[in-house]
């Protein structure tokens, strides 16, 4: 795996632990297939 690639999800990961996961079962029962 890249470097780059690497970077990328780890940045969405940070994103998303940051941002999404106070809204994390909404965002599972309104987008279960987005997973």
């Amino acid at each position: 795996m890249s470097r780059k690639r690497m970077t990328k999800i780890y940045i969405f990961f940070l994103m998303w632990w940051k941002y999404g996961n106070k809204c994390w079962k909404l965002c599972i029962f309104s987008k279960p297939t987005q997973l």
